[in-house]
């Protein structure tokens, strides 16, 4: 799903997302403001940049990826320790 090059609103990013709701996007907002993109506010209304977003995107897939390549240099390291 490609994202639209208009602001995006909670409930936009919350179906480019997986189908969250809008209330569960505001939800996560208000619990950890790191965890969505960087907000943009228009009086009390909250948007999205669509490249704010795909940059988001492309930070957590790297943190993911870094965090797997860890875990399998953990375990590397360990195995070889005690076959060692």
């Amino acid at each position: 799903m490609s994202l639209p090059d208009r602001l995006l609103d909670d409930e936009a990013l919350g179906a480019f997302l997986g189908g969250k709701s809008a209330a569960a996007v505001r939800q996560m907002r208000h619990r950890d403001p790191g965890s969505l993109p960087p907000v943009i506010r228009v009086g009390n209304r909250v948007f999205y940049d669509p490249r704010d977003v795909e940059a988001w995107l492309a930070e957590k897939k790297e943190e993911a990826a870094g965090g797997a390549t860890s875990l399998i240099v953990s375990v590397s390291s360990k195995r070889r320790h005690v076959a060692g």
